[in-house]
């Protein structure tokens, strides 16, 4: 896995190793001339585009362009180099923690470092700098499974009912309430008046 800039919450992976590190920062501006003779050595824009710099970024707005970062270390922080990264608990099929290495030709290792632009503890666990972190539920609640709960019985005709039933919908389009489609995922209608359509299926 590669990251060459930017921030990054790389965690809870178990990855087989291939060839090379298994996580790897890499900023080609810091490398050697293999790397950075990539890099274009002029710019169309004179600058970087005056877009926000993202929270917890070091770098001006009007940040010179560099192809080649001086050797030195005084250019830190590169505009859009690893910053502000987390990685935990990624393991090898073993259980061993892998952790994030920072590629070692050129300077990058001066550009790039543990503790400053990113964040991860040789036991796997999880930074306390970003302990707060909450992931997003996954899968979202409405791709889950169908959720059918017991409802009064309907007459079948058009209409609309009370907030405290709850039923089952594809996509939003109230159908057959008993019916269920691995190709058509379910989505639970919110506690609301909900209008039956004509012809739509009872379910008691």
């Amino acid at each position: 896995m590669q990251l060459r800039g930017g921030s990054w919450l790389t965690y809870d992976n178990t990855i087989t190793a291939g060839g090379g590190d298994v996580i790897q920062f890499d900023e080609y501006r810091a490398g050697d001339s293999s790397m950075y003779g990539q890099c274009s050595a002029s710019s169309a824009l004179g600058l970087m585009p005056l877009w926000p710099v993202p929270s917890g970024a070091a770098w001006s707005s009007n940040a010179p362009w560099k192809s080649q970062a001086a050797t030195n270390g005084s250019d830190y922080q590169l505009p859009m180099q690893i910053f502000n990264s987390y990685a935990w608990n990624n393991r090898s099929p073993g259980g061993s923690v892998i952790m994030p290495a920072v590629d070692s030709r050129g300077v990058q290792r001066t550009y790039i470092q543990n503790g400053r632009d990113y964040f991860a503890n040789a036991d796997g666990s999880e930074p306390s700098r970003i302990s707060s972190y909450t992931p997003y539920t996954y899968p979202n609640p409405l791709q889950g499974a169908a959720i059918i709960v017991s409802v009064p019985t309907f007459s079948g005709e058009a209409g609309t009912y009370g907030t405290t039933q709850t039923v089952t919908s594809w996509n939003g389009q109230l159908s057959s309430l008993n019916e269920k489609s691995p190709d058509r995922p379910y989505a639970a209608i919110p506690a609301e008046s909900i209008v039956l359509k004509t012809n739509a299926t009872e379910c008691g």
